[in-house]
């Protein structure tokens, strides 16, 4: 996973920052998703939190930095009807399976006025054994929208680039000139409980995987 904390000098750091600032300062329980230590070697975010009240690491896989092993898709059952103050990802909701899902128990398992924040790759190489999505700006008030009780409160975009294909076709000669960013970031708030008793989807995770391991 990305290194949370070297947010902290990419364009989306305001964001990520008055995330931090917002915890410590009100000393809401964290969960972090997609907690195991980074692969690159690189410190988590954790000790940014110094003013949370609790911190609560969550992965798929057993590791350094992950307090509990489970599956985000089945998080309100993993947490028993726990809630926490905030949760936050990097680079890790384009690796689930079924990410409107996964959003679903997150919201579920955040508190009325807590807050959340994700980090998401938009142009970005195929990564890990699962990689899955690419998210724009808009993905966020489509997988967190005030229908479920969630309000958009900021997106930023982080590194604009170029891309570029390798042998364009004729009507595609300019695609190279249009600015794309490798990452979008959101900061988003629950304002209201919602009744998601009528939420069903008809596969989990495993069967959409296939046997796939993260």
């Amino acid at each position: 996973m990305a290194d949370a904390a070297s947010l902290a000098i990419g364009p989306c750091a305001p964001l990520w920052l008055s995330f931090v600032e917002e915890v410590n300062a009100r000393g809401l329980s964290v969960l972090e998703i997609g907690a195991r230590a980074s692969v690159f070697g690189t410190d988590g975010p954790r000790s940014r939190f110094v003013g949370a009240s609790e911190y609560v690491g969550l992965d798929i896989n057993p590791g350094p930095g992950a307090d509990l092993v489970g599956d985000v898709h089945a998080l309100s059952g993993l947490l028993a009807g726990k809630r926490f103050g905030a949760i936050h990802s990097t680079s890790v909701m384009e690796h689930l399976a079924m990410p409107w899902v996964a959003a679903v128990e997150m919201i579920k398992s955040l508190e009325v006025g807590g807050i959340m924040f994700h980090h998401v790759p938009f142009a970005w190489p195929e990564h890990e054994a699962v990689d899955c999505w690419r998210m724009t700006r808009q993905a966020y008030s489509v997988l967190f929208p005030r229908a479920f009780g969630m309000e958009i409160e900021a997106v930023g975009a982080d590194h604009p680039l170029h891309m570029h294909m390798e042998k364009p076709p004729p009507e595609q000669e300019h695609f190279h000139e249009a600015t794309a960013y490798a990452y979008f970031g959101a900061v988003m708030r629950k304002v209201e409980d919602v009744d998601f008793s009528a939420f069903r989807w008809p596969l989990d995770a495993g069967d959409a995987l296939a046997g796939q391991r993260y």
